[in-house]
């Protein structure tokens, strides 16, 4: 039984089921091929895979030029029974969108290595008080982390001083303190700070970079996400703010990023916020906060009082700070319940647009325990490794 498609995405055929009962040796000689409603029957180089449902699967990525055409794709047996015949199934594939909040810091390393090997891309968003400390501990190492993600991801700008984690009053009362005197550098001039920062170590990678905007090699758009509200301002037909957590208590955010996220969209950034994330822990965010409530002696201006998490992540003191809630598996589950809407159920959970999911994750929940122990950033691996063999593509947010 062959499938009619209009040549449109990426695709995934399942031959779902079989007049009769198969083994795997068996639904290994399944095979693909293809045709044009007035043309040859050719067949795909590369054949399926059976997935861990035992269902023989087969991705499918259509040449260009094809596109708009009626093509049939059709399974068959290697030797030919007339007693089987094959259900196909026919989905568009999942694009899913790694992004990382908060570097460069301890983890941005990590993630970058799993992320090389796995040879898929992702988007970080840099904050400039992290990127700095980072820089000011070690610059070599540093510059290494964002050499990688310079030519072979995409930048994106989540505020210099991540509201130094008072959120509300950042988004209510005109940005972040500045000084002792009550004044605020409001959120538009905080995002420009941390672009200025970051293209200033950009052009220590790259002495050839003169653009403006803070971008990676190969992009074209500026990303932005806002620090503890999950704000959407993509384009006039994709704008959101969802209610979101803040650490302390669950704060409804639907009034307080508005104003904002319309002035940098203004300057040309696209503003994302995020369909999942895989929880860790913000031990780190009430301590820093701690530490600020109980001093009255705060000289605002300096980065190391008004953001006191300038620390050693991997020491003994703060190595189990800050780590993962969420298993490998249930983010798996979460990413493939976004990307799939369903009108029979009635609290359905829905990703932004079908089939594009946007994950969010924090660097420094994947850092060693220490040279040997890999055990956290191996967790990001296995969720790569799960979702490719169902599929999934992944992409920068730039091709959101």
């Amino acid at each position: 039984m062959s499938k009619i498609v209009i040549v449109d995405k990426e695709y995934i055929f399942q031959a779902s089921s079989f007049s009769t009962d198969l083994t795997d040796a068996e639904k290994k000689k399944v095979e693909w091929a293809w045709k044009k409603e007035e043309g040859q029957i050719q067949y795909f180089e590369k054949q399926g895979f059976i997935d861990d449902n035992g269902i023989v699967s087969k991705n499918i990525s259509f040449d260009k030029s094809l596109a708009g055409e009626t093509v049939y794709v059709m399974p068959f047996l290697k030797e030919p029974d007339p007693s089987i015949s094959i259900i196909v199934e026919v989905e568009k594939v999942n694009i899913i969108f790694l992004t990382f909040d908060d570097g460069i810091q301890e983890g941005t390393e990590e993630v970058l290595k799993i992320l090389k090997e796995e040879g898929v891309k992702g988007t970080f968003f840099l904050t400039g008080v992290h990127s700095y400390f980072s820089y000011d501990t070690d610059k070599k190492k540093t510059l290494a982390a964002l050499k990688e993600i310079y030519e072979n991801h995409a930048i994106g700008n989540h505020s210099y001083s991540h509201a130094n984690y008072f959120y509300t009053s950042y988004y209510r009362k005109g940005g972040v303190l500045k000084d002792n005197q009550n004044n605020r550098r409001s959120v538009k001039d905080d995002f420009i700070k941390n672009k200025d920062l970051i293209k200033k170590y950009i052009k220590e990678i790259d002495k050839s970079y003169s653009n403006d905007l803070m971008l990676a090699k190969n992009q074209t758009i500026p990303l932005a996400r806002f620090p503890g509200t999950n704000t959407w301002f993509v384009d006039e037909n994709l704008k959101d703010i969802k209610s979101t957590s803040r650490g302390r208590t669950f704060e409804f955010a639907q009034k307080d990023s508005k104003e904002e996220a319309e002035e940098l969209f203004k300057l040309g950034y696209k503003i994302f916020g995020w369909d999942i994330e895989w929880h860790m822990t913000f031990d780190l965010a009430g301590v820093t906060r701690n530490k600020i409530l109980e001093n009255d002696k705060v000289d605002y201006s300096d980065d190391e009082q008004a953001h006191p998490d300038h620390i050693d992540l991997y020491s003994e003191e703060h190595i189990e700070k800050d780590r993962l809630t969420d298993s490998w598996k249930t983010v798996k589950e979460e990413v493939l319940d976004f990307a799939h809407h369903s009108s029979l159920q009635l609290f359905d959970d829905n990703s932004k647009r079908e089939k594009k999911v946007v994950l969010l994750m924090h660097e420094r929940a994947f850092r060693n325990r220490s040279d040997n122990n890999a055990v956290e950033s191996e967790k990001l691996r296995s969720l790569i490794k799960e979702l490719k063999k169902l599929g999934a593509k992944f992409r920068t947010l730039e091709n959101y």
